[in-house]
C-alpha cells in the first residue's frame, strides 16, 4: 500500500499502521462519494473524518481532543484472485479543523 509518502507491505504492514498509529488516537468515519469497479480494479472517491480521541502526539503531529482532520481523495485498489494486491491512496486535500472553526491545510500527513 502506498499512502501518501508512506509504503506498507502486506496485511501485517496495514495492521501495524492502523492499529498502532491511527485507531488508538482517532475515531475514523468514512463517506464514499463515487465507486467504480471491475474484475481487476476498484476505485473510490471519499471523505474520511478523523476525530481526535485525546490530546497526544500522533502521526499527524500533536493533536487535541477538540480537533478533527479531514481527508478527501481517491483510493485505487488492484485485485488478484479476488483479493487486494496493491492499494494507492491519493490526496486531494488533508485539513486540520481547529476547535475555533478555522481550517488549516496539512498537505500529506505522512
Amino acid at each position: 500500500m502506498l499512502n501518501g509518502a508512506v509504503r506498507f507491505h502486506g496485511l501485517e504492514g496495514m495492521r501495524a499502521h492502523y492499529m498502532t498509529r491511527i485507531w488508538p488516537h482517532f475515531e475514523e468515519r468514512l463517506e464514499g462519494q463515487r465507486f467504480l469497479s471491475s474484475s481487476a480494479h476498484v476505485a473510490i472517491e471519499k471523505w474520511t473524518r478523523f476525530f481526535a480521541l485525546g490530546s497526544t502526539e500522533t502521526l499527524f503531529g500533536p493533536v487535541r481532543t477538540d480537533e478533527r482532520y479531514l481527508y478527501y481523495g481517491l483510493i485505487f485498489y488492484d485485485l488478484r484472485d479476488g483479493r487486494f494486491s496493491a492499494i494507492t491512496v491519493s490526496y486531494n486535500s488533508f485539513d486540520r479543523l481547529n476547535a475555533d472553526g478555522s481550517r488549516q491545510a496539512m498537505g500529506l500527513p505522512h
